[in-house]
């Protein structure tokens, strides 16, 4: 089984990726494509199996994201989009974690302050977003949002070691 997740920062997916690892026992490879994981050569998994990689739609080095990811889905046997439906919360939360990030980390519980960074985070959200949405459409698959698989209200949440729904 080969997955991969493709997802807006602060959605949830680090999360996801690592409950999906550990039930269905693959391994998981992390941002791949972050600049400093210098992954240049995009055909690194190829012969692999019993893997799953989650990235962010904006971190390839590539010109369109939208048309690397159309093909590079193509050698998976599952593709997860996650998103948010409260796009400012999740600018919110990156521009906090932007702001901040020589203090805290990404798994830190924190209390939110507003960041002079906030606006910008927020169009660079909304502009990764639609390139989600375009995937989405390209490739006729749903996206996910996380506020349907994290109810902060539910005891079966996913952060509570239980998926609210079947994702896969």
């Amino acid at each position: 089984m080969k997955i991969i997740i493709i997802s807006l920062p602060r959605s949830g997916s680090t999360s996801l990726l690592h409950k999906l690892s550990n039930d269905m026992k693959l391994e998981e490879y992390n941002e791949p494509f972050r600049a400093e994981n210098n992954h240049k050569d995009y055909n690194w998994l190829d012969g692999k199996d019993n893997y799953i990689v989650k990235t962010l739609i904006g971190q390839p080095r590539v010109k369109n994201a939208v048309s690397f990811y159309k093909e590079y889905c193509k050698k998976f046997d599952k593709i997860i989009l996650l998103s948010r439906r409260d796009l400012l919360d999740c600018a919110k939360s990156y521009a906090y974690l932007q702001w901040n990030l020589s203090t805290i980390s990404k798994n830190d519980n924190y209390v939110w302050e507003l960041t002079p960074n906030l606006n910008e985070v927020y169009q660079t959200i909304l502009n990764l977003n639609s390139n989600l949405e375009k995937l989405s459409s390209q490739i006729n698959i749903d996206i996910i949002y996380y506020e349907d698989i994290y109810d902060k209200n539910s005891n079966d949440r996913l952060r509570k070691k239980s998926v609210k729904r079947d994702v896969i």
